[in-house]
C-alpha cells in the first residue's frame, strides 16, 4: 500500500485531491512530517485555493504546532479576508500560546461575520463564554452563555459550563439545577454532565441524590477524573461515609497531585477525630 500510494502521487504531485490522500495516508502511517511537506508544496500550487489552505493549518493544528498556526492563518487571511474559518484557527492558536486577551478579541470579530452560519455563531457565543470567564470577567462569561441558550436553548456545552460556574459562584443554584438536569437528560451518561448535576444537588443539601447520580457517573469514565473523584468523595463525606470518601480522595490525589487533594485528606481526617472525641 505504502509504494502504491507513493507511487500514485508521484505520478500526479499536482493534483490536489491526490496530495490530500498521500498526505492523510502519510499521518496514519506515523509520518507527519513528510505529511506536512505534502500539504506546503500543494498550498504553494495553489495560493489561491481555500482548500490548500484548509488543509495544511488542519495538519499544522492536529500537530498542536501553534506558531505556524499563526503565521499560516494570517497569510490565508490576506487571501480570504474575513473568513470565519481561517479566523477561528488564528483565535485557537493565540489561545493555545497563552495570548487569551487577543484571542477573545478575535472571537468576537468572527461573531460580527458568521451571523448567517449558526452552528459557527453559536459554538462562538459559548467559546467567548468560556475563556471569559478564564479571565475572570464573570459577568460578561454569565451575558455569552445566556445570548447562546437563548438562541439554542438546548446547546449542551454552554447550559453545562453555565451551570457549573454559577455553582462555583454559589449563585442561582436552582436555576443552575434546571440546566443541568437538560444535559443529563439528553446525555445521561456523559461523566462530565453527571459531575455538575451531583454536585448542584450536593450544594442544595440533597446529597442522598447527589450520590446515586456520582455512582452513575463512576461507570461511564468518572474513575478517570480527579476533579469528579474529589466531588464524589465531598457528598460521600456529608453522607458520613467517612472511609469511602478517603479512597476516593485517594484516588483523585494520585490521578492529580496538582490539586492538593493531600492536604485536604489531611484536614478531613483531622475533622472526623474531632467529630469522635
Amino acid at each position: 500500500i505504502d509504494t502504491m500510494m507513493t507511487n500514485m502521487y508521484q505520478a500526479h504531485s499536482s493534483d490536489s485531491s491526490v496530495a490530500y490522500k498521500y498526505a492523510l495516508f502519510l499521518v496514519q502511517s506515523g509520518k507527519s512530517g513528510r505529511a506536512l511537506e505534502v500539504l506546503h508544496s500543494n498550498l504553494e500550487l495553489y495560493p489561491n485555493s481555500k482548500e490548500a489552505h484548509r488543509q495544511y493549518l488542519s495538519l499544522i493544528y492536529y500537530l498542536e504546532m501553534w506558531e505556524p498556526m499563526e503565521v499560516k492563518s494570517t497569510e490565508a487571511l490576506k487571501v480570504f479576508p474575513n473568513d470565519t474559518g481561517f479566523l477561528q484557527f488564528k483565535a485557537i492558536s493565540l489561545l493555545q500560546q497563552g495570548k487569551r486577551a487577543n484571542s477573545i478579541k478575535l472571537f468576537q470579530e468572527i461573531l460580527t461575520y458568521a451571523k448567517r452560519d449558526s452552528a459557527t455563531f453559536v459554538n462562538t457565543l459559548t467559546t467567548l463564554g468560556d475563556l471569559n470567564y478564564q479571565e475572570g470577567n464573570t459577568k460578561e462569561a454569565f451575558k455569552y452563555y445566556r445570548k447562546t441558550i437563548k438562541k439554542e436553548p438546548k446547546h449542551l456545552p454552554a447550559l453545562n459550563n453555565y451551570a457549573y460556574f454559577l455553582s462555583l459562584e454559589r449563585k442561582s443554584l436552582s436555576k443552575a439545577l434546571k440546566m443541568s438536569k437538560i444535559t443529563i437528560d439528553l446525555e445521561p451518561n456523559n461523566a462530565t454532565y453527571l459531575d455538575t448535576y451531583g454536585w448542584i444537588l450536593h450544594l442544595l443539601g440533597r446529597n442522598g441524590e447527589a450520590k446515586a447520580i456520582f455512582k452513575h457517573a463512576m461507570i461511564y469514565g468518572g474513575k478517570e477524573n480527579a476533579d469528579i473523584l474529589d466531588h464524589y468523595a465531598d457528598v460521600l463525606f456529608a453522607l458520613k461515609e467517612y472511609e469511602l470518601a478517603f479512597i476516593y480522595w485517594g484516588q483523585a490525589d494520585k490521578l492529580d497531585p496538582s490539586l492538593g487533594i493531600s492536604q485536604k485528606i489531611v484536614k478531613k481526617r483531622e475533622e472526623v477525630e474531632s467529630k469522635r472525641q
